[in-house]
């Protein structure tokens, strides 16, 4: 339960952090202490053909320590769950050159993936920005235009509950974030490339794709071990990410309630890269209701035609497709027997 609260308040923390930057996206709100931070970023911060060297510079290296520290954090975070998984696959004690180089695509390809999510964002008109008063203390120390309107005032219209709630804890955080589950998890074009459960993929593709993630059978690098993907496969399932943020965002607006809220897309962006990593240590953390579990996609890294849900098993648990960490393998069952 102290994993559960301590994940909560962060998330909370996070959707809270995501709605005060909303709140000042426009300089000409800004109080004046934060006008010198203002001069500092570019005059256009969606469009980076605006951008100096110096910005230039300074997103890739913010970017490149973010996941840096994603990679030390969250060990550190985490580190004082008890239990540990048994590693029951053998584990792929040595990188190859060809792991260093797909390693070091990846972490290149998350600073455009990084810019062109946030540009998102800051344009798409079903990303909403505007923050319902009562979650809004900080207004007191920032003069703020009305909540109707949107970074630069691009994204005005008025202002609808299903949008505000998002941010008013980590509860209503995560109310959009089940329709973003599905296409993230589902990674439409990668699920051929492992296979339906009936069925083998086709060894041409499956070969020279996914398996190269599975060459690991009990990961315990965190991020390193989760990037460590064919370069298609990571491009792939980072822009389904964007994908399922304005495909939730468009369903939202349709219904009436404006779009998705700036703090929940954050929060998910931010919740899917600690789910990752965790999901490639050795640490045994697991969410209540079986919602999320690290042992759970341990099991996929030995069956990878099981539990292929990267954050939540309910999908798998629906589509039949889970496998319970105790249930004997096939093989396991036959060395019984």
């Amino acid at each position: 339960m102290r994993v559960v609260s301590a994940a909560s308040r962060a998330l909370g923390l996070l959707a809270a952090a995501a709605a005060a930057a909303a709140e000042i996206a426009d300089p000409s709100a800004l109080h004046p202490a934060f006008a010198p931070l203002a001069r500092l970023l570019p005059p256009k911060p969606e469009d980076a053909s605006t951008w100096s060297a110096s910005h230039g510079l300074a997103f890739v290296g913010l970017v490149t320590a973010t996941f840096e520290a994603l990679s030390h954090v969250v060990p550190l975070v985490f580190g004082s769950v008890r239990g540990r998984i048994e590693a029951r696959g053998r584990h792929l004690d040595v990188l190859t050159p060809k792991d260093a180089l797909f390693l070091l695509f990846n972490r290149a390809a998350s600073v455009p993936f990084t810019y062109h999510f946030l540009r998102a964002l800051y344009t798409a008109p079903v990303v909403q920005w505007c923050v319902p008063v009562v979650c809004a203390p900080w207004r007191a120390l920032v003069p703020t235009p009305p909540c109707a309107q949107g970074p630069r005032g691009r994204h005005g219209g008025q202002h609808r509950a299903g949008a505000a709630v998002a941010v008013c804890g980590v509860r209503s955080v995560l109310l959009p974030l089940p329709p973003l589950f599905a296409p993230a998890e589902a990674r439409l074009p990668c699920a051929p490339l492992r296979g339906p459960p009936d069925r083998p993929a086709p060894r041409s593709v499956y070969k020279h794709v996914h398996k190269h993630h599975h060459r690991q059978l009990a990961p315990s690098r965190g991020n390193t071990d989760a990037i460590n993907v064919h370069p298609f496969e990571f491009l792939v399932g980072e822009y389904l990410h964007l994908l399922a943020v304005l495909l939730t965002g468009a369903g939202l607006r349709a219904a009436g309630l404006g779009g998705v809220h700036v703090g929940a897309c954050l929060a998910f962006i931010v919740a899917g890269g600690v789910a990752a990593s965790l999901n490639h240590t050795r640490l045994d953390v697991r969410l209540p209701l079986g919602l999320f579990q690290v042992r759970s996609h341990d099991v996929h890294h030995r069956l990878p035609k099981a539990n292929f849900g990267q954050y939540t098993q309910l999908w798998d648990v629906l589509l039949g497709t889970y496998r319970a960490y105790d249930q004997p393998t096939p093989g396991e069952k036959a060395k019984a027997g």
